[in-house]
């Protein structure tokens, strides 16, 4: 999809916030809800400059897959970055 003009944008990242919100929630007992937000609302973008609406998905659908794929991965360069300060023993998975 060509870039949304900029009230648009920002009319839908008003009305996909929740979205973002409840994603950052539901990792909040493995990661940081802060850095969970952070990581959904670039892929909130994401999904807004990417989006093919002629590929036959919904962009609620689309839009749920890249935000829970970019929250976890901001969550894991975090936890590599703390491993590597602080040892990896001190970071290993449960």
């Amino acid at each position: 999809m060509a870039d949304p003009r900029p009230d648009l944008k920002d009319l839908i990242m008003v009305q996909y916030a929740g979205l973002v919100e409840r994603t950052a929630r539901k990792f909040s007992g493995i990661r940081s809800v802060r850095r969970s937000r952070f990581g959904g609302y670039i892929g909130l973008l994401n999904a807004l400059s990417k989006f093919d609406p002629t590929a036959g998905v919904r962009f609620n659908t689309y839009a749920t897959y890249l935000v829970a794929g970019r929250s976890s991965t901001i969550f894991e360069i975090a936890r590599r970055r703390f491993a590597s300060r602080h040892g990896s023993k001190s970071c290993e998975r449960r």
